[in-house]
């Protein structure tokens, strides 16, 4: 009688965590790998970091900033090699420009830009 016992508690499930603590956990594993893939894709030089303290640009989000230099609307080459791609916003209803140097994915600056015309 005592072998039956053991086997059954050693068969029984263990209880289960629940809900909220498996949200959490997959909340914190989410946003902590989303800051990693933004550090590891998104690059910026010291002049944007500083621009973007300024009120207008403290508003442009780094995926926007993503959209706009894997799938732009127009593209445009400079006369020094910086290269400025526009991607529309629908949730600003605005077109933002990104100006990246000849590496293609450094963001040198970015700004909302109210004389692009598609």
């Amino acid at each position: 009688m005592c072998g039956w016992r053991l086997r059954a508690i050693a068969l029984r499930r263990p209880a289960a965590p629940s809900r909220r603590i498996l949200f959490d956990a997959l909340r914190q594993n989410v946003s902590r790998y989303a800051r990693l893939l933004r550090s590891r894709i998104v690059k910026f030089t010291e002049y944007f970091l500083y621009t973007r303290q300024r009120p207008d640009r403290a508003l442009i989000q780094d995926e926007w900033l993503l959209l706009a230099i894997e799938q732009p609307l127009a593209e445009a080459v400079q006369a020094d090699g910086r290269i400025r791609r526009w991607v529309y916003l629908s949730a600003e209803a605005r077109y933002l420009r990104v100006v990246l140097p000849a590496d293609r994915e450094t963001v040198h600056n970015a700004f909302f830009d109210r004389g692009f015309k598609p």
